[in-house]
């Protein structure tokens, strides 16, 4: 196997490909934008919408300075209960070099503006919180920035502690608009252990650096865990409540003079070192990963892929793969849905592990149907069962964007997505399912009109999911009743 070391010949490649996907990702956000503002527009004043039970009456939060475009919206839970919030936001689409993100927190609904969050809040213990930093330089050059990439320790409270510089000098963006911030990853687990993955993008190959804390220490320095050349995005990081750790990821490279896409992975096993690169399957340059570890130490990661050019000329196409328990492999892929090509997907991949070890999985796909506006996107999931193979998926929705999906304590899943209204983000709905069942008839969370991205997260001391979403310029929230 002949990987050439230097990969300056696909830098041309590589960046079109970068740009293709922002690009298509700030379209994404343009046409979700009108849709807000059509719908703000036909709706006259804004007020808050009423969703049906069990789900609670919206809660807006406050609009922050500023906020003129807002996305991207996260929510996580410490064991005290209290939730912990995040979102974007940007005046316009030429604003800060790294978005801006508020906090807030459930119930007291406090908020606050974090200028340089590289990734979404780690919640952990009773009532911690890690954030990953991303400052770019006094004077950075908005066509080659650089800046320092640290770490923060606060509450789930919204509390921000000082700086904590991991590497100075790190490339920011390829392309001068804004970082792929799925180049940055963070995440704790109950027990206070926290990991750091990002992409060190250097001229000649990428590197995705680790750095772990261990409860009560500092984080340690960053090292390499891969560096064998090529284009390193999309990473996916899960630590486990057991301690074991996943890493997953995409890769581009050359092999014998053609270029290969695949996704990898690396898992470390509690009281382990790292584990071997395993090739997981391959990828088609524009993806969606997403990866969970169950506290019995089986290992799920999920990717989504399509042709990152502007014609996606082949179909949208989701796998997963399932490492079990113990000093093993990961098993070969499942292909869980391949949709109808020369059509973008909406919405991403999500995957969520129960404390026995199963795995719910939540993805759209991509369908052509009858009708003026004849693409659709399916929403659908599928669960493992006790021997980690998937059931045939069960579709939830005729057409909507894959939000995100939790699994509580007892094992009950929670799926949201954004319902597609004429090819338009519409409404936030739910769905539950109960161990051993399907999931049952749709819930719906917010009122139609715009509403867009939303996330879930499980509170521990209630079992109940909380949301946040986005809808008309503004977040909401809302709680699931018993």
């Amino acid at each position: 196997m002949a990987e050439l070391p230097n990969v300056k010949a696909d830098d041309a490649l590589a960046r079109r490909n970068a740009t293709t996907m922002l690009f298509r990702r700030w379209n994404a956000m343009r046409i979700a934008l009108s849709a807000l503002i059509v719908a703000g527009v036909l709706a006259g004043t804004a007020t808050p919408a009423v969703a049906a039970p069990p789900w609670s009456t919206p809660d807006p939060l406050p609009v922050p300075e500023g906020g003129d475009i807002l996305f991207a919206p996260t929510i996580g839970a410490g064991q005290s209960g209290e939730r912990l919030i995040s979102y974007r936001f940007r005046r316009d689409l030429e604003g800060p070099l790294v978005p801006n993100a508020a906090l807030a927190t459930l119930p007291s609904r406090a908020q606050r503006t974090l200028a340089t969050l590289a990734a979404p809040p780690a919640p952990y213990a009773q009532s911690r919180a890690a954030y990953l930093r991303l400052r770019p330089a006094p004077g950075s050059d908005r066509n080659a920035p650089r800046g320092d990439l640290g770490v923060s320790f606060g509450s789930t409270q919204g509390t921000v502690g000082s700086f904590r510089v991991l590497q100075r000098d790190v490339r920011i963006s390829e392309i001068g608009i804004t970082p792929n911030l799925g180049d940055y990853a963070i995440d704790a687990n109950v027990r206070g252990q926290v990991a750091v993955a990002y992409v060190d993008r250097r001229d000649d190959r990428d590197y995705l650096r680790l750095a772990l804390r261990a409860p009560g220490r500092e984080v340690a320095a960053p090292r390499v865990i891969v560096g064998r050349g090529g284009r390193i995005s999309d990473i996916a990081l899960a630590y486990g409540e057991g301690g074991d750790l996943v890493i997953a990821y995409q890769r581009a490279f050359r092999e014998d003079g053609r270029l290969v896409r695949r996704i990898e992975s690396r898992v470390q096993r509690a009281g382990h070192s790292l584990g071997d690169i395993q090739a997981l399957g391959p990828s088609d340059g524009a993806v969606e990963v997403d990866a969970a570890m169950a506290p019995t130490g089986r290992t799920i990661v999920i990717w989504g892929e399509e042709d990152a050019g502007e014609e996606v000329s082949q179909p949208w196409t989701v796998r997963a793969a399932v490492r079990p328990a113990g000093p093993r492999s990961f098993r070969q892929a499942t292909i869980l849905d391949e949709g109808v090509p020369n059509l973008g997907h909406r919405g991403g991949v999500h995957v969520a592990t129960a404390p026995d070890g199963r795995a719910t999985v939540l993805w759209s796909s991509t369908a052509e149907i009858p009708g003026a506006f004849n693409s659709a996107w399916p929403v659908r999931s599928a669960t493992t069962d006790a021997s980690a193979r998937f059931a045939e998926p069960q579709q939830l929705d005729d057409s909507g964007a894959a939000s995100d999906v939790v699994v509580a304590d007892d094992g009950t899943a929670y799926a949201t997505w954004s319902a597609i209204t004429q090819e338009r983000d519409d409404q936030v709905l739910a769905a539950a399912r109960t161990p051993g069942g399907p999931f049952a008839a749709a819930e719906a969370v917010s009122e139609p009109g715009g509403a867009a991205e939303s996330a879930l997260t499980i509170d521990p001391t209630t079992g109940r999911p909380s949301s946040v979403w986005i809808a008309n310029q503004r977040a909401f929230t809302a709680t699931r009743g018993g």
